[in-house]
């Protein structure tokens, strides 16, 4: 966390928004969350008005790591900060638990939340905010898992967790990474409907374009903007497995 540092123009005043995303690949759950707390250094030292996290890697559906987490936030960031979670409903014996997606928003942005929620796969979560002439602007941040691979039996991954679930569901698709797609697809459009304008981010685990039906669908479909690559030219000759997209 400490190697990230901010990149563009600062900003002077609440006329625009800074947001920050990064795959964490796990939060400890330690007596005092440490890594957690680095985190939240991180929002307060940047002044980021909305953070993003995917893979916490934690089960927060356990009352006592939760509470730790939004302790932390709290004496680091704001007593009004807001923390928006998501993760499976699989019930584990332990802390761990793969996958999942974090996200908070500081004062005085977050006093414009009107509305928040979270995937019960643990694949997005998301806030929504009020903007200027009554708008909307939902912020989303998604975990699509990795390709499965050989694992060692009785492995617990993010992939196996939301294939139980759709399996234990009768859904006529089972593969987790082609329901994701199907489902955020469905998510975002229904926002769209109520004419809200997206910012999302994510880790993939896909690079973009390498399969047409997979998020470059997703982008084209919904007019979704890889702002990664709008703006960074660069980034082109990347292999890029997380994106930031906006749909205005």
């Amino acid at each position: 966390l400490e190697e990230m540092q901010r990149r563009g123009q600062m900003l002077t005043s609440y006329s625009a928004q800074s947001h920050y995303f990064q795959n964490v690949n796990g939060f400890q759950n330690t007596p005092l969350s440490s890594d957690f707390r680095d985190a939240c250094d991180l929002v307060n030292k940047l002044d980021i008005d909305v953070a993003a996290f995917t893979e916490h890697n934690l089960d927060l559906r356990q009352p006592s790591i939760l509470s730790k987490l939004q302790t932390a936030a709290k004496s680091i960031l704001s007593t009004n900060v807001s923390l928006v979670a998501s993760d499976s409903s699989i019930q584990l014996a332990t802390a761990y638990k793969p996958g999942g997606t974090l996200m908070l928003s500081t004062p005085p942005f977050r006093q414009r939340n009107c509305g928040h929620g979270a995937d019960d796969l643990g694949r997005w979560s998301y806030q929504t905010f009020t903007a200027r002439n009554n708008r909307r602007v939902t912020f989303v941040t998604a975990y699509q898992p990795c390709k499965p691979r050989s694992t060692s039996p009785g492995t617990i991954t993010a992939y196996n967790q939301q294939q139980s679930i759709l399996i234990h569901r009768n859904d006529s698709v089972t593969d987790p990474r082609k329901a994701f797609i199907r489902d955020l697809r469905s998510f975002l459009k229904s926002i769209q409907s109520h004419t809200h304008s997206i910012i999302l981010s994510g880790d993939f685990n896909e690079v973009f374009g390498d399969n047409p039906a997979g998020i470059p669908s997703l982008c084209a479909e919904l007019e979704l903007v890889d702002i990664f690559r709008h703006i960074l030219e660069r980034l082109h000759s990347h292999r890029l497995l997380s994106y930031l997209s906006l749909h205005r």
